[in-house]
């Protein structure tokens, strides 16, 4: 099996390549649309805070808005995304959510990542640790601790 693009860039929510200063972004990315990181914690990290700013500043509650605003649906099967994630985080799609719990923040990431980048690939190569470490570090910097 391939390793998807998402995990080679250690980037398992295929966050786009911007003007963020992300903690562990590579300075120079082999990717033109997306951004690379130094390890899968970084990457889980970044994903995780454009999901708590998502929620935060842009007033996405539930699964259906936070996946609408992270995945266009000029690009993808937006009500197919929904329906996975809000599925997978045992929730009702238009049900809010709080993403500063841990469980439910990391149940988003590992949704979010797997359909981003497939189950399988998920199960093979993202570690659950690193998703766990990624997520600490992302409520600690949310929570004003880091």
């Amino acid at each position: 099996m391939k390793m998807p693009r998402g995990l080679r860039n250690n980037n398992p929510g295929n966050l786009r390549i911007s003007a963020v200063a992300w903690l562990g972004k590579r300075a120079v990315s082999h990717e033109n649309e997306y951004e690379t990181f130094i390890d899968m914690t970084h990457g889980v990290r970044a994903m995780a805070i454009n999901a708590i700013t998502a929620q935060s500043r842009h007033g996405c509650r539930t699964v259906r808005q936070l996946i609408q605003r992270w995945a266009p649906q000029h690009e993808n099967d937006t009500w197919a995304y929904v329906m996975r994630v809000a599925h997978a985080i045992g929730v009702d799609p238009d049900e809010p959510i709080e993403l500063r719990d841990r469980k439910t923040l990391v149940a988003f990431v590992w949704a979010v990542a797997a359909h981003e980048n497939g189950i399988r690939a998920c199960e093979k190569y993202l570690k659950r640790e690193d998703v766990e470490r990624g997520v600490d570090l992302a409520l600690a910097a949310a929570l004003g601790n880091a």
